[in-house]
């Protein structure tokens, strides 16, 4: 589990569970994101202008944008129709994201990836006193290199845009790095290095070291996209379509 305060920069939590030994999941562990990266999408795809404001894009159970024999499908079990980005959001409309990763990749397949990095995944948070896996984000070079004695597998296939445009295929990340990243959209595209310390103290009580907030780096975004996107993810369990809704009905977002 990992909360950070993204106005100041800290780790609130940092916890694992007691049976974990020395393993530390939040920090170590290295998982598929899921729509979660969905964010990335939308910042990539509005600075990009492969999605204009306020455009609808269809959301149809089957996408089949790479020809009828090529079928990516939603995770609902009927179309929605032409849908705006805060209901892409709401919906987590997988279909929706498919377009988009196309799209980007038809212009250039590292719009994407190069994207992601710049909100601070792929590479680990740089959090002192803590080690920590670097996650990885996977590219056309990238690709190439790490199947290079299998050349079949070794090409950058647009449907590897689709998967990334999802947060699925080789993509992965530590939690810390998804709490750090969400911090970056909250705070109009700057990351921070998060604190796991802000100062030391002697025994009597006086400060002889303060760790003070640290920007790491600005995402390729603008505040503007970023405000759309965080009203979709308000969204998600604001509104009575949201996907988690029911859970966050009775509480005031």
């Amino acid at each position: 589990v990992v909360i950070l305060d993204q106005r100041l920069s800290r780790v609130l939590v940092l916890a694992r569970a007691p049976n974990s030994e020395d393993f530390h999941r939040a920090v170590f562990g290295q998982y598929t994101t899921g729509s979660t990266f969905k964010l990335v999408t939308s910042a990539a795809a509005l600075r990009t202008g492969a999605l204009k404001p306020g455009e609808l894009v269809d959301c149809p159970q089957r996408w089949t944008g790479f020809g009828p024999q090529w079928v990516q499908v939603n995770h609902e079990s009927s179309a929605l129709g032409p849908i705006d980005l805060r209901t892409a959001l709401a919906r987590s409309c997988n279909t929706f994201y498919y377009e988009l990763g196309k799209r980007l990749n038809d212009r250039d397949p590292n719009l994407l990836p190069n994207t992601a990095k710049s909100f601070g995944l792929g590479v680990a948070t740089d959090i002192e006193f803590v080690f920590e896996s670097p996650g990885l984000v996977p590219r056309p070079d990238w690709k190439k290199e790490r199947f290079r004695s299998d050349p079949a597998n070794a090409v950058w296939n647009p449907g590897d845009a689709t998967n990334l445009a999802i947060g699925q295929g080789f993509l992965l990340a530590t939690p810390l790095q998804m709490s750090n990243y969400v911090a970056a959209v909250a705070n109009d595209g700057i990351v921070w290095q998060p604190r796991l310390v802000v100062e030391l103290r002697d025994r009597a009580g006086n400060v002889t070291k303060t760790f003070p907030k640290k920007e790491l780096k600005r995402a390729d975004t603008k505040p503007t996209d970023l405000s759309a996107i965080r009203d979709g993810m308000r969204a998600v369990v604001a509104d009575p379509d949201g996907t988690v809704y029911f859970p966050f009905r009775t509480y005031e977002i």
